[in-house]
């Protein structure tokens, strides 16, 4: 275009800018900008639009202001089109107030009239940042301004209403948007019905249906699951499973998610038949249950009791096309643990590791810690504990309450106040079951004041004790025999706001019972009914107790009659207290009567009750053993939050009055309007003038200056700067805002200083302001980048756990992101799914950016199942979904799959973009079908998809890899004809495809042409071509090359030392390679498997078979794992040797080691067997190599054949070789020479001439050795005529009769007949 006359028109580089942004090559449209400006092309408002657009999707909004500035200075004024992308990259980048600002100055300026498009991004941005409020009172402004907001405008109000509690704002705003013209939808009314269903107002809700019906619009299934949803929560499950029926009379199909909803309902309502049969019915609809779905079910009955029903129900999920995940096996595992099926479940686990389809997570190693502390394993739980810090995970408070929890159980109080003291040393806070379960281990070793003191510091640290906790304090008080102080304990739970429960009445009837207070306690159980409080076995067991202790038995059948009654029977301790009793009174008859009950019963007596001896010690020992059991049950943690963080939130309220008042009361932004020019900073010597200025002036400058100044630092890179304008302003004693406070986090994360960002946040929370969440996000990226995924992890759990703030999309993408860039593909999954279930609902790119992981990683299978979940979920996929999943199919060889998606993706009217194409291009590259890919490029063309750079470059490694070299040229000229430059990617492929052919003088001339071509050489490029010289034998110039590289400061990479490396040990030079080794690492590289496979191999070649050895053995002390080519080297070399034995058991360890042989390693033992002239053994390996799934190739044919001739089996060998045709193999020069060989031995030289034309034929022509073989076998049978014949034809062939040790000796042969030749002696020659 550049080069045409007439020059085209703006319109046509319009056009080529836009179609660059439609393929998303954003930086080219912007060289495209650039260029047009350098050539004063007359650019127009369309020209800047998109040129706005680019700089807003490469988040680089200063270039983008700089645009508009410069078209501003040219005469135009910008549209709504070119401001939009601007206001949502200001929201996006955390400047809210920038937005803001910009959003004013449209309006104030009147640069252009605000589209519903604007509007809705800054209603959006405010409602995303946390500031509702001011969004509300922005909908108000445009609206008494004339500029009518949108639906979505105000849908985006009203969810930010809704979800910021504001549910009356949220009513309100309905009537007053209908008043205005703009008719709600059914989006609308879905976020008004969620956000009053989570508030519980339910009349409100029927309200709102019935006005939808009026306004006539229908409900969808979204709706429906909202009111489902909202039943299930209460227990409602038939009012939840009417609505179910109203959505079939309605014909709306409910999707995956209603199904699960009611699923769920029913299983917390422990009603398990009802929801087994709705996931039958969801199958009989023609909906695939997904693994949430029988994850849910599993939960269900695990949490019933019914292990046996889930154990099946797991076993059956697979059968079902569905994989189970960390959580279900988690259920499972937990479930069987309930049970005290613990070998059960240890097996279930090391299963799930074995499988290696999911990874056990935090809670999994939890469930598993648990256990072990629950049985008094302390010693192995806390070598799990190590276990799980190992691989990545940080123990949360669960984990070490459930630690503290068993060293209390087996009596070590010691230990549990250590692991007590240590807790906020790991960055954990202590809940009230922490300090719960210190205290009953306190109480339970009578260290009563202990405890009570670590009562009365639990309230000092802000926790309110909860009911449970008043329980052990009152259990605590009847073991120190203080009765009256338990009793009128119970009147001031009571008046904490606590109702007592069966436990707090169980623990203080068992102490009354113990202290003799019998008549009290039988009281207070008489008053449980009234008190609304069921009486359980235990309480009933005390009081049986009691009254044995009276011998009043009669009182004892009542209440067992009465515990029948209601549904509340019997159990094995009830039965041995009466039963002790009873022998304690010689009441022998009695006793063995209530035996038998027991024992019909299915109950076991206890070992001193079943065996009914006489004698005071049987008595004494029983009572003992039967003394009542005290029962605790296990509270959940408190849901108060600490008093700091009320008094914070005051201390923020405040904080935010006294900024309204200074930035307006005291009119500082009038002041400061018009005395900045913020423009000016282009570099750190502008910013360091400005900042002088403003700390000089009188008044001084306001908050809102000393941000700009940040803010402007932070565009143009200068971050050390803008954190030193912020320490100056702390040190003047200058009130910062959260703004000040969030440019200055930005700052340390971008110079990877996290330790300093906290340390800002800190400080604000001090004083009284709380971060939102473009402070937290870019701490989260932060943390990631430096490599410290569990600490990211950590903080963002303590955003959503602490409600810090609002997580927004930035920051859950960060999360998902930094999960999966770390591999931690499950961990990025679980909390997609934990964010599904919650308000903070990800989106598209949070999907895409897991669905890239999960493919990156290896499970297509999962990414596969995750895009219908999304779709339920109602997340969009997009093209960049779609084709991380398609790649993800064409890398794992699943290119039928992948075509499907394709379809699929055309289905859903999705076009496929420019790097769909590439990857498919790129598939059929890979699998050979060069033909396929060139069809794939034509179609795009037919399409208008300009294939870009990636894509030619790819057909040329396709074509490289096939050896069509001319083809692949011809598709770099053809990429040149198309205006598209060729990159150093391109050359670097055609440039190893002529090395890989042998043609290196090809690749020699391109590598010197390709600086004219304005590109310069990058490591990769030397490095092929160096490893090309080096493969034709061309040393001295390759490292000339070499040299050269470091001389123009191309920095050689692992990769060429190791090319390096590999020539050197080829050519025998030992030495000089491990002089090599210790300059790769003094360059601070560490040497990979490869470079070991190198020197390994150098040492065998020169027969250092010693060396190897030891070489092998070090390899992994190195860090390394030893590979197929590691062994498949060592046992050559051995084998090579003669040492036969220990090449064998090499071979035995090799798959010991879980290392796969390979069908190299098959050659290589065949070969070793020949060698040993085990033929016999050799042969029978033939079929063993087929049995192993691999294909014999030509080099194990020619072993075998070798073989067999060296060991005069010469016949088979023929026989071998004629069946390779038939076989599909192609014999090589080595095979013919051979069988060439063979023939020779037996002069028959007819077979040998008809070998020869069939090589021909076949294109494998003869070479040296074979001329030689040929030669030599002529001489030994005195054939000197046809000797001197094939001479001549090997000399006109070009080969060299010196070329081998066997042709130096046909040379002097040659030699002395020539000579008698000449001086006449044909006799002589003869007899020669």
């Amino acid at each position: 275009m550049k080069s045409m006359r007439p020059q085209p028109s703006i319109r046509v580089y319009n056009n080529l800018m836009s179609v660059s942004v439609k393929i998303e090559q954003y930086s080219f449209a912007l060289k495209v900008f650039d260029e047009m400006l350098q050539m004063g092309f007359p650019v127009d408002i369309y020209t800047m639009n998109i040129a706005v657009n680019c700089c807003f999707h490469l988040k680089d909004m200063y270039s983008g202001f700089a645009i508009v500035a410069f078209f501003f200075k040219s005469g135009y004024e910008p549209d709504a089109v070119t401001i939009n992308p601007l206001i949502k990259g200001l929201f996006l980048e955390g400047k809210e107030a920038e937005a803001v600002k910009l959003f004013q100055k449209v309006l104030d300026l009147k640069l252009c009239e605000p589209d519903q498009v604007m509007i809705l991004h800054l209603i959006d941005g405010l409602r995303k940042t946390g500031q509702v409020i001011v969004a509300y009172n922005w909908i108000h402004r445009l609206e008494s301004c004339g500029w009518r907001p949108g639906v979505k405008a105000y849908n985006t109000l009203i969810d930010g209403l809704c979800k910021g509690g504001k549910m009356d704002d949220a009513v309100q705003l309905l009537p007053k948007m209908i008043s205005k013209g703009v008719l709600p939808n059914v989006v609308t009314y879905n976020i008004m019905i969620k956000g009053l269903c989570d508030n519980g107002r339910h009349t409100d809700v029927r309200d709102l249906l019935t006005e939808m019906a009026n306004s006539t619009i229908s409900l969808d299934v979204q709706t429906f699951n909202i009111l489902i949803d909202a039943y299930c929560k209460e227990g409602k499950m038939e009012e939840a499973t009417n609505v179910l029926e109203i959505m079939t009379q309605q014909n709306i199909s409910p999707n995956v998610v209603t199904y699960n909803t009611l699923i769920d309902g029913f299983c917390m309502k422990s009603e398990m038949d009802r929801a087994k049969q709705l996931l039958d019915s969801m199958v009989e609809m023609g909906l695939k249950p997904d693994i949430v779905s029988y994850s849910i079910l599993l939960n269900g009955y695990c949490k019933k009791g019914c292990v046996d029903e889930a154990l099946l129900l797991f076993l059956e999920i697979p059968s079902k096309g569905l994989v189970p995940d960390t959580h279900t096996y988690t259920t499972m595992i937990h479930g069987l643990f309930s049970k005290y099926r613990f070998v059960e479940g240890w097996n279930l686990f090391e299963d799930m590791e074995a499988q290696q389809v999911c990874c056990p997570d935090l809670h999994t190693y939890t469930t598993l810690l648990a256990v072990l502390c629950k049985n008094g394993e302390m010693d192995k739980a806390v070598s799990l504990l190590h276990q799980i810090e190992d691989k990545g995970f940080t123990p949360d408070i669960v984990t070490y309450n459930s630690l503290l929890n068993g060293y209390c159980k087996k009596g070590s109080v010691d230990e549990a106040r250590l692991l007590f003291l240590e807790i906020p040393k790991k960055g954990l806070v202590r809940t009230n079951h922490t300090y719960n379960t210190m205290i009953h281990g306190l109480f339970s070793e009578y260290k009563f004041a202990e405890g009570c003191k670590l009562f009365e510091d639990m309230e000092d640290q802000q926790l309110r004790p909860d009911l449970h906790t008043y329980t052990i304090l009152l259990d605590g008080l009847c073991r120190n025999r203080e009765i009256n102080e338990a009793v009128s304990l119970l009147s001031l739970i009571e008046d904490k706001g606590f109702t007592p429960n069966a436990v707090t009445y169980g623990a203080l009837i068992n102490g009354l019972c113990k202290n003799g207070k019998h008549c009290i306690a039988r009281h207070l159980f008489n008053q449980l009914p009234s008190n609304g409080v069921q009486p359980g076995v235990e309480i009933y067991n005390t009081i049986i107790g009691s009254f044995c202790q009276e011998g009043s038995f009669e009182e004892v059948k009542r209440l067992l009659v009465e515990m029948e009654d209601r549904g509340c029977g019997p159990n094995r301790v009830t039965y041995n207290v009466i039963i002790g009793s009873l022998l304690k009174q010689n009441e022998a008859d009695k006793a063995r009567s209530f035996m038998e009950e027991m024992r019909e019963k299915g109950f076991s007596a206890d070992s001193a009750t079943s065996s009914m001896p006489d004698g005071v010690d049987f008595f004494l020992k029983l009572m003992k053993d039967l003394a009542p059991n005290r029962c605790c049950s296990s509270a959940g943690r408190g849901s108060m939050l600490p008093k700091v963080y009320v008094l914070l939130g005051k201390m923020s309220r405040r904080a935010a009055v006294s900024a309204i008042n200074l930035i307006h009361g005291r009119g500082f932004l009038n002041r400061w309007s018009h005395k900045s020019d913020f423009s000016v900073v282009k570099g750190l010597d502008d910013a360091v003038k400005l900042f002088g200025e403003m700390k000089s002036m009188r008044p001084e400058p306001s908050i809102l200056a000393y941000n700009n100044l940040m803010s402007v630092c932070v565009k143009i890179e200068q971050y050390s700067f803008a954190l030193e304008v912020f320490d100056e302003m702390l040190q003047m004693g200058f009130p910062v805002d959260i703004y000040t406070m969030s440019i200055a986090v930005n700052c340390c994360c971008h110079l990877k200083d996290i330790n300093s960002g906290f340390a800002i946040i800190a400080f604000f929370f001090k004083s009284g302001y709380e971060p939102d969440a473009a402070t937290i996000s870019p701490l989260i990226k932060g943390l990631f980048l430096e490599g410290k995924e569990a600490e990211a992890g950590v903080l963002f759990e303590k955003v959503v756990d602490l409600k810090l703030c609002e997580p927004d999309r930035v920051m859950i993408l960060h999360l998902i992101d930094g999960l999966c860039k770390t591999g931690q593909i499950v961990a990025a999954r679980d909390w997609l799914i934990r964010l599904e279930c919650s308000e903070w609902r990800p989106d598209v790119k949070a999907y895409s950016t897991l669905i890239d992981g999960l493919c990156k990683g290896g499970k297509v299978d999962y990414a596969l199942q995750l895009l219908p979940k999304m779709i339920n979920r109602g997340v969009l996929p997009d093209v960049v979904t779609y084709t991380s999943v398609f790649k993800g199919l064409c890398d794992n060889g699943r290119l039928s799959d992948a075509l499907e998606l394709l379809y699929e993706m055309a289905n859903s009217k999705i076009s496929l973009n420019v790097f769909t194409f590439s990857i498919l291009i790129d598939a059929y590259c890979k699998e050979g079908k060069m033909e396929e890919a060139v069809n794939v490029l034509d179609i795009m063309t037919q399409q208008n998809i300009c294939p870009n750079v990636v894509t030619y470059s790819t057909l040329i490694d396709g074509f490289c890899m096939k050896g069509e070299i001319d083809r692949a040229k011809q598709i770099l000229d053809y990429m040149v004809e198309m205006g598209l430059k060729p990159n150093i990617v391109s050359y670097s492929s055609l440039l190893n495809g002529y090395c890989k052919k042998g043609s290196v003088d090809e690749a020699w001339r391109l590598f010197l042409e390709i600086p004219s071509k304005g590109l310069v050489h990058n490591t990769h490029t030397c490095t092929t071509m160096i490893h090309g010289l080096f493969s034709k034998y061309r040393f001295v110039e390759g490292w000339k090359l070499f040299e050269d590289m470091e001389a123009q400061h191309v920095h050689p990479n692992l990769h060429t030392y190791t090319t390096l490396l590999d020539v050197l040990c080829r050519n025998g030079k030992i030495d000089a390679a491990f002089s090599l080794v210790r300059i790769i690492e003094d360059k601070g590289f560490n040497l990979d498997i490869v470079s070991y496979n190198s020197l390994l191999n150098g040492y065998c070649k020169e027969g250092s078979v010693l060396e190897a050895w030891h070489l092998f053995r070090e390899i992994p002390n190195k860090g390394l794992v030893r590979d197929n080519r590691t062994y498949n080297t060592m046992i050559h070399g051995l084998f090579r040797e003669y040492k036969f034995f220990y090449g064998c058991k090499l071979f035995e360890f090799m798959e010991d080691q879980q290392v796969l042989p390979d069908l190299c390693t098959y050659n290589i033992l065949l070969g070793g067997v020949c060698r040993k002239r085990e033929i016999g053994e050799a042969v029978s390996l033939l079929p063993l190599i087929e049995d192993k799934g691999f294909t014999p190739d030509v080099v194990t044919y020619g072993a075998l054949i070798n073989g067999l001739c060296k060991n005069g089996k010469h016949g088979i060998a023929r026989f071998l070789f004629n069946q390779l045709l038939s076989n599909g193999v192609q014999p090589d020069v080595h095979i013919y020479s051979m069988i060439i060989g063979s023939y020779c031995q037996e002069g028959s030289f007819e077979e040998v001439k008809r070998l020869l034309v069939e090589m021909e034929n076949r294109g494998c022509a003869p070479n040296h050795v074979t001329y030689n073989v040929i030669i030599g076998s002529l001489i030994k049978q005195n054939e000197f005529d046809m000797a001197r014949a094939f001479r001549e034809e090997m000399h006109e062939k070009g080969f060299s009769a010196a070329d081998s040790a066997t042709s130096a000796k046909c040379r002097w042969f040659f030699t002395q007949i020539d000579g008698l030749c000449a001086q006449g002696n044909c006799i002589l020659v003869s007899q020669y």
